[in-house]
């Protein structure tokens, strides 16, 4: 006896619709490549699981507000079909819950938004997603990048003016930075951060050893100012400053949307933050782990300005490639439209003097390039050398040269986490030279009290023992200055500490340089 066997119900017109529109997107990607090379509609994710969208060259997100429109253009442009409503919240909802339906996005180097590297050593600068500079060898770009919802674009690109490369390493033939100098120079900076601040914002635009800038400072309506004004200049933002997010993975999608990341008001960094920065800091970085076996490195590599009222950092390989800055008291007023050409052209300068240096320190360039040695900062040598090559090419009477001799040896005190005494001591080695003062920690305590109401430290509440064990931590920074801090005996209230200062407090060069011959002048 035949049973009939019932067939099964015909699908809906939502559910057909739904089948069609999840088979479209989740094929693989290479079907829906535009003339560019890039996806016309993927779903991809980078080797930290980041998710992401890319539609006609722009990067979405699921939780952006205008996806679902995307997802409805997509369907209508190309697929020739107008999905329900019901249809695309079904879709996103089930895309949200299976990552399997997400394609690696096989980027072996930084996803190019504004500035674009090759394995050849080549830099585009982009004005706009669809036309570009190349710094390397001043010829325009039309190739795409990924445009990134965020970023402020050029309606008019224009190529930049970019100088040809002399025959020697003289100011006579450089590009001019009048335009920027000035911009900079009205920055709440003392003249020797602003020099290093140059240097930074070349190394920036030119290198991919990333560093990590850090405006610390009590007026944060300068601080806000000034930070606006250093993205804009690099990479120009509708929203130039965001918060630190709360979950250290929530700072890939910014470092798939931008290129320089800014975040202001950072109140506290915990580790796992802090080793996030790196990595997006450094593309070989340190391991991140998924799951309880899987590892990956990090991808993407860009540089990183925060600000704070103080130094949050902590880690000691962060340290290694951060540079802090103080944000003077002094007024910065917002930009208006009337200063906003000579802003452009400040913008313009730095792409131009970035171009002429990167070219300059080419291994193939003719022209000599300054060589380090017994380097301190070896996470900073090619931001040395920029700064090198800016006091050869623009003699100032504040030099790179002596700002960072300065720089560093304030910044070690930075990395001495709050080491007050310490700070004292060299507060106090500077107004007592060539002496030799053995005192208790209850004197040394007292000695050090006027100084300590003059900068505003806490320091009625430090107690002896405290003073005592920072002393210790800070012997090997003070040594190095040629201040010699000894204790007679074990950290105790009674043990008396001598200190001797030097005729003249050592200010040695954390490095050595020279300027050797370039590349011809080598092989001759």
């Amino acid at each position: 006896m035949n049973i009939p066997i019932a067939n099964p119900p015909k699908p809906t017109k939502s559910e057909q619709q739904l089948h069609f529109l999840l088979n479209e997107l989740t094929q693989s990607t290479d079907m829906f490549l535009n003339a560019n090379g890039l996806p016309k509609f993927g779903l991809l994710k980078n080797r930290l699981n980041t998710r992401y969208v890319v539609y006609e060259n722009n990067i979405s997100f699921l939780d952006d507000t205008d996806f679902f429109d995307k997802l409805t253009s997509y369907g209508f442009n190309y697929l020739k079909t107008i999905f329900t409503n019901t249809t695309i919240k079904k879709a996103i909802s089930i895309l949200k819950g299976d990552p399997n339906h997400w394609y690696p996005d096989n980027l072996n180097d930084n996803l190019p938004i504004r500035i674009s590297r090759d394995l050849f050593g080549n830099i585009t600068y982009f004005n706009h997603p669809s036309y570009g500079t190349n710094l390397s060898s001043n010829l325009v770009s039309n190739a795409y990048i990924y445009n990134s919802n965020s970023a402020l674009w050029d309606d008019n690109p224009t190529p930049y003016k970019l100088t040809s490369l002399p025959q020697e390493l003289n100011e006579k033939y450089v590009p001019s930075i009048n335009n920027l100098l000035t911009l900079l120079r009205k920055l709440p900076f003392s003249e020797n951060d602003t020099t290093i601040l140059l240097s930074w914002l070349i190394n920036t635009v030119i290198s991919e050893n990333n560093i990590l800038l850090e405006l610390v400072g009590t007026n944060e309506i300068n601080i806000e100012e000034t930070q606006k004004i250093i993205k804009n200049l690099i990479d120009p933002s509708i929203s130039p400053l965001k918060d630190f997010p709360r979950k250290p993975d929530e700072i890939n999608q910014d470092a798939l949307e931008e290129y320089l990341l800014s975040y202001q008001n950072i109140e506290q960094l915990n580790p796992k933050q802090e080793a996030r920065i790196y990595e997006i800091l450094s593309v070989s970085g340190s391991l991140t782990q998924f799951g309880k076996s899987k590892q990956n490195k990090f991808s993407i590599s860009r540089p990183i300005l925060i600000s704070a009222n103080e130094s949050q950092i902590r880690s000691q390989r962060l340290r290694n490639k951060t540079v802090t800055l103080e944000v003077l008291h002094t007024k910065v007023d917002k930009l208006t439209e009337h200063e906003k050409q000579p802003f452009n052209s400040a913008h313009n300068e730095l792409i131009e003097i970035s171009s002429f240096i990167h070219r300059a320190l080419d291994r193939y360039s003719p022209l000599p390039k300054p060589t380090l040695s017994d380097n301190s900062f070896p996470q900073l040598e090619k931001f040395i050398q920029i700064g090198l090559t800016l006091d050869k090419l623009y003699p100032q009477p504040t030099s790179f040269y002596e700002s960072f001799k300065k720089w560093s040896i304030e910044s070690q005190f930075h990395h001495l986490e709050d080491n007050d005494s310490a700070f004292l001591l060299y507060k106090w080695s500077k107004n007592n030279l060539n002496q030799s003062k053995s005192y208790s920690l209850k004197d040394w305590k007292n000695e050090l009290e006027e100084l300590a109401k003059e900068i505003d430290i806490d320091w009625i509440n430090k107690s002896e023992r405290k003073i005592g064990s920072e002393f210790k931590q800070a012997q090997p920074v003070l040594s190095k200055l040629g201040i010699k801090c000894e204790s007679e005996g074990k950290t105790s209230r009674f043990v008396k500490w001598t200190v001797n200062t030097p005729e003249t407090l050592l200010n040695q060069p954390p490095y050595k340089f020279e300027f050797k011959q370039g590349y011809e002048q080598s092989i001759v």
